[in-house]
């Protein structure tokens, strides 16, 4: 299922566009600037090495805010995802959409990358 979509990706082609906002949305003329594109140089190939050793490391959106000009700082509001309204799960998973037991979960898994 994810593994097959993920198959059909071939090299040059772009996964994401990557964009940002000039200001914070609250401010009226604020703007989504489009930053970058994530373009494949190869193909995607599947890895035991990034399974069990990558990482990313994430940081507190809070120590952005100081360099944020002192106008701008009354608009901030901390996105977390209990605040998104794209986010249709909220804290709980829906009944019936990651399996239950791990016996379950194996099969799910084996059942993608087949």
């Amino acid at each position: 299922m994810f593994y097959d979509q993920l198959k059909r990706f071939e090299a040059g082609q772009v996964l994401l566009d990557v964009y940002a906002l000039t200001k914070p949305r609250a401010i009226e003329d604020a703007k989504e600037v489009k930053i970058a594109k994530i373009v494949l140089i190869t193909k995607l190939v599947t890895s035991k090495w990034g399974d069990d050793k990558l990482h990313f490391r994430h940081r507190d959106v809070q120590r952005d805010f100081r360099y944020w000009p002192r106008k701008w700082r009354r608009h901030h509001k901390d996105v977390k995802i209990d605040d998104d309204e794209e986010n249709t799960w909220g804290e709980e998973v829906p009944e019936g959409v990651w399996p239950a037991s791990e016996e379950e979960a194996k099969t799910f898994y084996m059942d993608q990358i087949q």
